[in-house]
């Protein structure tokens, strides 16, 4: 790009259309001057009215305007247009979800997860998380196949997405394992939640290339942040939940744990604490 805006008076323009195309070329230029930063490179785009395609080609290449991209907006010109935003699109969804269950992947799980977090924190409302893994899901791979296996993946995928509301996420994070993120719920409206997929998942029933029908389960995790700024991150609350998953795996697998089971129930199992009680239904903790 010159140093300088162009000399548009040699062309055969109208003068106000001139004026536009000075103006707009030196305010960009003068602040690229002020803000350039060596070695990246990205795309400009700005909406010319009044101009073909053709006059503009012949604008720049009587001004040496290099390094200027001009697509067609023109009605009968848009298909190529739309099919490169439509192909953009496509691969943002692909960069961002698993192929095989639809779900968000690891990369848009992370990201999203730690801006609700950050919301959470500022309006003082819960965030629970909620790990899941299919239950001896090596077992089914290697009885009936990967294909099969494929299927389950993709049933409770479909599960958890039917289940939530606009606002919550479904991701899968890797293999057989799973995480809902539930911004406002407590950890009791995570809890039920997770029992009633889990419920609805052993009603699933698969069948083999062979024809034997079978089902499977999960056990699930679940964590919910307390609104302790510089104290809940994405890090601890996913380490949590995975930890209650171990623990829903080591008493027996098909179910869900949380909190409920190793904080809140006092020496007494009758009895739960007034601060815990009232931060299980509401988020928040008791003064």
């Amino acid at each position: 790009m010159p140093q300088k805006p162009p000399d548009f008076s040699a062309l055969n323009l109208e003068p106000q259309l001139i004026k536009k195309l000075e103006d707009v070329l030196r305010k960009i230029q003068e602040k690229i001057a002020v803000e350039r930063s060596p070695g990246h490179k990205f795309a400009l785009i700005h909406l010319v009215e009044e101009l073909s395609l053709e006059e503009w080609h012949s604008i720049a290449s009587q001004l040496e305007l290099h390094g200027w991209l001009a697509l067609p907006l023109d009605k009968e010109d848009g298909v190529p247009l739309e099919r490169l935003r439509q192909t953009l699109e496509e691969l943002t969804r692909q960069r961002d979800h698993d192929f095989l269950t639809g779900l968000a992947n690891r990369r848009l799980f992370d990201r999203m997860a730690h801006q609700e977090l950050q919301r959470a924190l500022r309006t003082e409302t819960p965030l629970s998380l909620v790990m899941i893994d299919i239950d001896d899901f090596k077992d089914v791979n290697d009885t009936y196949g990967h294909a099969v296996g494929d299927k389950v993946l993709a049933a409770l995928g479909d599960l958890l997405e039917k289940s939530l509301r606009a606002y919550d996420l479904a991701a899968r994070l890797g293999g057989e394992e799973f995480c809902l993120m539930l911004p406002g719920a407590t950890s009791i409206q995570a809890y039920d939640l997770a029992m009633r997929i889990l419920d609805d998942f052993r009603a699933v029933h698969f069948e083999s290339a062979s024809g034997e029908r079978f089902s499977c389960t999960f056990s699930a995790g679940v964590a919910t942040s307390r609104n302790r700024p510089g104290r809940d991150t994405v890090t601890d609350l996913l380490r949590q939940a995975d930890d209650f998953l171990y623990q829903a795996k080591s008493l027996g697998k098909n179910r869900v744990c949380t909190m409920v089971a190793r904080h809140v129930v006092s020496e007494n199992p009758a009895l739960v604490q007034v601060a815990e009680k009232q931060f299980l239904f509401t988020g928040k903790m008791a003064q």
